[in-house]
C-alpha cells in the first residue's frame, strides 16, 4: 500500500503502522520475514541504518531462498544510496531477476559511469517491461551521458508519454542541458 501511496503522510502514516504491526509480530516470533519487511519499511522511510540493521537481522535467520534474494535486493539499493556501485552490483547480482532489481543493477553502472553497461541494463528494463517510464528516462539520460542525441530523444519520447510529470522533469534536469535549445529533443517530449 506504501509504495502505491502519492500522498507522503499518507506514505509515512501507513509505513509506521506496518511497523508498529511487524515489531508486534516479532515479539511473538523473531522470523527473518518480519525483519525483511521491517528492513523495506524502512527503506522506503529513507532510514538507512535501521533498514541495514533489520537486513543484518534477517539474514542471521534461517529463511526462504526468496528471502534471501530480496535482502540482496534491499542491500543492493542502500549500497546505490551509499555511492558503493560495485558492492551494490555485487549485491544485486544475487537478488531476483524482478524490474526493480534490474533497474537497480542498470542505475548502479551509470552511477559507476559504466555508460555501455548502464545502457544495456535500461534496455533489459524496457524489454522486460515496456511501460516502465523510469527505464526509458534513464536510458536516455544514459544517452546524454554518452554524447548520443538520437538515443536520448527516442528514450525521452517513451519516458514522457507513458509518464507526463517527466516533461517537467526533464525540462529541468541538468543531465539534458546541452539538449534543451534542440529541436529534436523539444519535439521528443510533446
Amino acid at each position: 500500500m506504501a509504495k502505491r501511496e502519492v500522498d507522503e503522510n499518507a506514505r509515512v502514516t501507513i509505513l509506521d503502522k506496518a511497523i508498529n504491526n511487524l515489531n508486534m509480530s516479532l515479539k511473538k516470533q523473531d522470523n527473518a520475514e518480519a525483519h525483511t519487511n521491517l528492513a523495506a519499511c524502512q527503506l522506503m522511510k529513507g532510514v538507512r541504518p535501521a533498514a541495514r540493521e533489520e537486513i543484518t537481522k534477517a539474514s542471521a535467520l534461517p529463511s526462504s531462498d526468496d528471502i534471501k534474494k530480496g535482502l540482496n535486493g534491499m542491500l543492493g539499493v542502500l549500497d546505490i544510496k551509499e555511492g558503493k556501485y560495485d558492492l551494490a552490483l555485487q549485491d544485486l547480482a544475487k537478488a531476483t531477476d524482478d524490474i526493480e532489481v534490474l533497474f537497480n543493477t542498470a542505475l548502479a553502472y551509470l552511477l559507476k559511469k559504466d555508460f555501455n553497461a548502464a545502457k544495456a541494463g535500461f534496455e533489459k528494463v524496457v524489454a522486460k517491461d515496456a511501460n516502465y517510464a523510469w527505464g526509458y528516462y534513464c536510458a536516455a539520460v544514459t544517452g546524454a551521458r554518452l554524447k548520443d542525441e538520437g538515443y536520448v530523444t527516442s528514450n525521452i519520447s517513451k519516458a514522457t508519454k507513458l509518464n507526463s510529470k517527466l516533461v517537467d522533469k526533464a525540462l529541468g534536469d541538468m543531465e539534458f542541458y546541452d539538449y534543451w535549445t534542440s529541436d529534436n529533443f523539444k519535439n521528443a517530449l510533446k
